[in-house]
């Protein structure tokens, strides 16, 4: 495999070469011992030596693996079914292959963390890292990344005949060298996470030619990946405002007053109970023909007046969950779909997928309906109503400013990150499920339509 470089990547290469050769260390990265696969070999032996909270914590950070950066411990741990001891028995299995199995992802399904594991950890190789933060750096030299283990490890080998080309051994003459492998680790770690305010700070120094290269190529400013955790204090007017309406059947008009105001929102539970019955009844979802995908479509955005008694809602239920653009917007979203039908089932069919991890799933969805004429934002929103109506116990249809505004405030982050961010969507999930589970002590049968409700009309409690 060849791979070709444009001219800007070419000179990044060039300027990487001759700057790291003098100055090997800088912000976002060190081409110094220990380099970061040197400190998971030696942590993650720590740990299937002695499996426990502490010596998992220590292995599982940026500074041994890089998809740490992404899939923080805590959430790993609230993703692994089993204990520690079986966790360290799988990662010894990893240690001591002598080949990738695929198998290990379906165990561990964080991103690459199985491929990343095992690449970092078998050095007599000389295998290129494999992760995660490597495929987004790809994509940032203008390489589409290749999805499976064997054809990236191929795709990577081939990178690093160009780099060898271009820049050669960059430590080599230094008295302690790292591995090649090692030097474009840190190279795809620095295209990725370099902000335009470190470009901004290095143009004018030592390093100057390589911050200077990287105009253009800026990572996403950091921010926290961990759990997002409800504050329930916070939350309290909101949760009991919520339940005393529900109690009181309150949402099935507009007339009646509760904590927000006056909103009829019923509705949505009666969409659900046509999407779970009628729809499921008649479509599988996660194994949708191409053949089905038009009346398929047609079922899923009937208009509610096929699915409830009232008279409240006129209009098919994507006015209230997509907004007056996503409406527009799922059109152009259902065009693309019909143009390209085989891929369309597929992707639809896997998004429905309980078997397969949401992050997974989300992105997929993403690769294939990314377009010029349907927003990011309403592409997640689109996505996300398709998740709520099929399973309204375990996803919420997400839209920004709504949830936004409940979880800066209501919860121990800032702000939300706009656009389809489907990491920052599933741990938003795994936080409206700690609320869910929360109501559930008043509200038996709170689901997520439950918390769609409190986060959709918290801004209207607001601003009362």
């Amino acid at each position: 495999m060849a791979l070709q470089l444009g001219p800007r990547a070419t000179q990044l290469l060039s300027a990487w070469g001759q700057v790291a050769v003098d100055h090997p260390t800088g912000p976002h990265y060190d081409l110094t011992h220990p380099t970061r696969s040197e400190r998971c070999r030696k942590r993650l032996d720590a740990f299937i030596e002695e499996p426990n909270e502490s010596t998992f914590e220590e292995l599982w950070t940026p500074e041994s693996l890089a998809v740490a950066s992404e899939w923080h411990a805590a959430t790993v741990r609230n993703l692994w079914s089993g204990n520690f001891d079986d966790l360290s028995e799988l990662f010894a299995e990893i240690r001591a292959a002598s080949q990738y199995a695929q198998h290990w992802r379906d165990q561990i399904n964080w991103g690459l963390a199985a491929a990343e594991l095992y690449t970092r950890t078998h050095p007599e190789e000389d295998l290129p890292i494999v992760s995660d933060e490597v495929r987004r750096g790809l994509q940032k030299f203008g390489i589409e990344p290749e999805t499976s283990y064997l054809q990236l490890h191929d795709q990577l080998s081939a990178f690093r005949d160009r780099y060898l080309d271009t820049t050669g051994h960059v430590t080599a003459s230094s008295s302690d060298p790292i591995p090649v492998v090692g030097e474009m680790d840190q190279l795809l770690h620095l295209v990725t996470a370099a902000t335009t305010n470190d470009i901004a700070a290095e143009a004018t120094g030592p390093r100057g030619e390589l911050y200077r290269a990287l105009r253009g190529y800026p990572g996403p400013p950091g921010g926290d990946r961990g759990p997002i955790e409800i504050d329930f204090t916070a939350a309290a007017p909101a949760i009991d405002g919520h339940i005393a309406a529900r109690q009181a059947d309150a949402y099935a008009d507009t007339e009646t007053e509760h904590w927000a105001g006056t909103h009829y929102e019923t509705w949505k539970w009666d969409f659900a109970s046509y999407v779970t019955g009628e729809v499921a009844e008649t479509y599988a979802v996660d194994d949708i023909a191409p053949s089905e995908l038009e009346p398929f479509f047609d079922a899923f955005w009937a208009n509610a007046d096929e699915y409830t008694d009232t008279d409240t809602l006129s209009t098919p239920v994507p006015q209230y969950l997509l907004g007056r653009w996503g409406v527009v917007q799922l059109g152009d979203f259902q065009t693309q779909c019909l143009d390209n039908p085989e891929e369309a089932a597929e992707v639809l069919s896997f998004l429905f997928s309980t078997d397969e991890h949401l992050v997974e799933r989300l992105e997929r969805f993403y690769e294939f309906a990314e377009i010029d004429d349907v927003s990011d934002g309403n592409l997640l929103r689109i996505a996300t109503t398709f998740l709520m109506g099929a399973y309204p116990d375990e996803y919420v249809n997400f839209q920004y400013q709504r949830f936004d505004t409940f979880f800066s405030d209501c919860s121990n982050i800032e702000s939300l990150n706009m656009g389809f961010d489907a990491r920052q969507y599933y741990r938003i999930v795994l936080g409206c499920r700690d609320l869910r589970d929360m109501m559930r002590g008043d509200l038996p049968d709170a689901s997520m339509l439950d918390v769609h409700t409190l986060i959709r009309l918290y801004q209207d409690y607001l601003d009362r």
